[in-house]
């Protein structure tokens, strides 16, 4: 079983998707190469019928908790938190904590 993070992942933001991927001519949309965490997008893939299964998933609370545990700068980022600032203390000591347990 995963550790569990200490902290609350919340979800994407809303339109977030709009810089993170794109629609192809029937409508189906597909994150960028950056937003593919491996294991993520092991969803159904799109179709005419469920064009928005990625999209969908994306804005979930496990891809959230996926893409922080991958790319947290670019999560902190997504999420309007400088990884600077003493907001982003709480995350940056997870993944500090995290990298030297692994």
């Amino acid at each position: 079983m995963a550790k569990q993070t200490k902290i609350k992942i919340e979800t994407l933001h809303d339109g977030t998707h709009r810089h993170a991927g794109s629609y192809d001519k029937a409508g189906r949309w597909y994150p960028d190469d950056e937003y593919r965490v491996p294991g993520s997008f092991q969803v159904r893939t799109p179709s005419r019928a469920w064009p928005y299964s990625y999209l969908k998933h994306f804005y979930s609370r496990k891809y959230s908790r996926l893409l922080f545990l991958a790319n947290p700068r670019l999560w902190m980022t997504i999420q309007g938190i400088d990884p600077e600032s003493a907001e982003a203390a709480p995350y940056v000591a997870e993944i500090a904590e995290r990298r030297m347990a692994a």
